[in-house]
């Protein structure tokens, strides 16, 4: 299909083609080796969309595009700036297009984000001329998008709430691919919470090995569609149809959960992705593999998040700047550095009005555009004006080596109060952190750095001392709600170094800032949502093992083969009130008991891969 000699769009209708850019200039087909129609600025919009209507009279009932990009085939090449695209650029800009890529081109991230606005009305457009046509249709689109790994604006398509549906991959790689599921599920609903899908192809639902030819892991997939279910979206699979008798079970039962899928989300903690600061902070920032660091921040945070059973949804930099921040209690800023003027105000206006704001290290330190502040953004409502960033270097020889132990001591923390690191007073986040001064006299320190630390030295055990006390977390009210800031770059310190400590602290600062509309106690694998619908309250659990092998060295990966029951799961509902509760998948009458505190509460005997409690409200 990436035969240019052969692409029929391109004979029949040399004129639309698309044109590319790269770092050098503008690029024709032949060039940039890639071909693709423009869908921007030409008729082959309309063209397309009667094409679809022709395939829709066969008797379909609804239609996926595949690999919806603004790229030229094979090899992703950008696009699009063919005359007619500069023709369409220069009227709602009144700009030239940019001659090239360039991250420092105030033009250039403006064609970056008039093409973002492209693609949504492309989409739009053939949306809307297949439901005109067959009113009952459903039309999905494969965006394909960030925080999937090695995805980058190559592909066009901005995360933000769309009006047609939206599709997301599983993770590309097998164990590692399963354990990505939950956030692409996320992001999936974020950008339609009515008509959203994951697709997990057969090829990768594997345990370790992509092979078309080997039956697929029952296992996987069946992770694959209960966690898709449980986060209200669409699953399925694809691939070769000699291995579609493993996918019996799965299909059976996941249509047998269609009473309890989909609802209105539980709406506790959102968790912002910013394309912006993907892009931006991506490409501009000087800092090696930025854009993976920002990624793996945020599987970082969803990982204590989910760990901890804290119910979160995804929001967009979109929504921060229209302001429609839905009933969320808390928000969570992890290295949001890019944020818009608007965004700002609209933060600032949340927060005032009962919001809790949770930033972690450059928050706020760049604008929409990718530039470097001289202090934060937010630095009024957080009390504090930026001094500078300590970036995490690598760590060179032996680990005892004296600027080694040096350089884990000044990430030391004190707290405050123990009780937040279940009585230790003593943490470590590892990673990237900022130096800031206080400003407001109303700033409440949470951690500091420590003056001393204990080194080991010949002999023994010596106190050290590691420089003045610096606060590392602050807090501070403002109006009806509160900010929360942590210096450390913390959800790219737990992917790193997932040490215990730093997910406890991190979320019992969470749950005493606000409580949680619902308490699970059971085991970290445990993946938790929750819906209401019909007057219902839905509690999905998913059983999601780290693994099933034993890793005995570093270089031995993880697999995911099996599937152990998780026994005797407590859930606790602190802002509802239930009459009746039921386990969905053998029907059974759970018994509802109050806890001291006056909170009703029920025990699930046994969870295997995945079951919904439903409570009677």
């Amino acid at each position: 299909r990436y035969d240019k000699e052969n692409y029929v769009p391109i004979k029949m209708y040399p004129q639309w083609q698309q044109k590319y850019i790269d770092e050098i200039g503008h690029k024709t087909s032949e060039e940039a080796n890639s071909v693709g129609m423009c869908m921007f600025s030409t008729p082959y919009r309309e063209h397309l969309a009667d094409f679809n209507n022709e395939i829709m009279d066969l008797g379909f009932d609804g239609m996926w595009f595949d690999g919806y990009w603004a790229a030229g085939m094979p090899g992703m090449a950008i696009s699009c700036v063919c005359d007619a695209c500069a023709q369409h650029f220069k009227k709602d800009y009144n700009e030239n297009l940019p001659q090239k890529i360039n991250w420092n081109d105030k033009i250039f991230l403006k064609w970056i984000e008039w093409r973002g606005t492209q693609m949504i009305e492309a989409a739009q457009y053939l949306n809307k001329r297949i439901t005109d046509h067959v009113p009952n249709a459903v039309v999905h689109f494969n965006t394909h998008s960030f925080p999937k790994p090695g995805i980058s604006y190559h592909r066009g398509t901005p995360l933000q709430q769309v009006p047609f549906g939206a599709s997301q991959h599983s993770g590309g790689g097998t164990t590692n691919g399963i354990q990505q599921n939950p956030m692409q599920s996320k992001t999936s609903h974020a950008q339609n919470r009515k008509h959203s899908d994951i697709w997990q192809p057969f090829y990768s639902a594997r345990e370790e090995v992509f092979a078309h030819h080997i039956p697929i892991s029952q296992t996987n997939m069946m992770l694959h569609s209960m966690l898709a279910v449980a986060h209200g979206i669409y699953p399925w699979g694809g691939g070769p149809d000699d291995h579609i008798y493993i996918m019996k079970d799965v299909n059976y039962q996941t249509q047998k959960r269609l009473p309890v899928f989909g609802g209105e989300d539980v709406e506790y903690i959102g968790l912002v992705i910013s394309d912006r600061t993907k892009d931006r902070y991506g490409n501009r920032a000087n800092i090696k593999n930025s854009t993976d660091k920002y990624r793996h921040n945020l599987f970082g945070i969803d990982s204590m998040l989910s760990q901890h059973h804290l119910i979160n949804n995804i929001v967009f930099d979109k929504d921060i700047d229209t302001a429609d921040l839905n009933n969320y209690k808390i928000l969570i800023l992890g290295n949001t550095t890019c944020i818009s003027s608007a965004g700002i105000t609209a933060l600032k206006n949340w927060v005032h009005n009962g919001g809790t704001l949770i930033a972690t290290y450059e928050t706020s330190l760049y604008d929409e555009w990718g530039e470097r502040l001289d202090n934060f953004s937010l630095a009024d409502l957080f009390g504090i004006k930026y001094v500078e960033s300590i970036i995490e270097k690598p760590m060179q020889g032996d680990p005892y080596l004296p600027k080694n132990l040096m350089d884990l001591a000044i990430r030391s923390l004190e707290l405050k109060n123990p009780d937040l690191n279940d009585g230790q007073k003593n943490a470590i986040f590892y990673g990237s952190f900022t130096k800031f001064n206080i400003v407001n006299k109303d700033v409440k320190i949470i951690a500091v750095k420590p003056t001393e630390t204990t080194f080991h030295h010949e002999g023994g055990f010596a106190k050290q001392p590691i420089g003045k006390e610096e606060p590392r977390i602050i807090e501070r009210n403002h109006g009806k709600g509160k900010v929360i800031y942590f210096a450390t770059d913390i959800g790219l310190a737990y992917f790193d170094w997932p040490e215990k400590n730093t997910r406890t602290v991190f979320s019992n600062i969470i749950t005493s800032s606000v409580t949680p509309p619902i308490v699970i106690d059971a085991p970290t694998t445990t993946i938790t949502t929750a819906k209401i619908k019909n007057n219902k309250l839905i509690v999905h659990l998913v059983n999601l093992p780290h693994a099933t092998n034993r890793a005995v060295n570093y270089n031995q990966k993880l697999v995911v083969d099996e599937i152990t029951p998780i026994h005797n799961i407590k859930i606790t509902l602190n802002q509802f009130t239930s009459t009746k509760a039921t386990s969905f998948s053998n029907q059974k009458e759970l018994t509802i008991k109050n806890n001291q505190n006056g909170k009703p509460y029920v025990n699930l005997p046994v969870l295997d891969i995945h079951e919904a409690i439903i409570f009677d409200l």
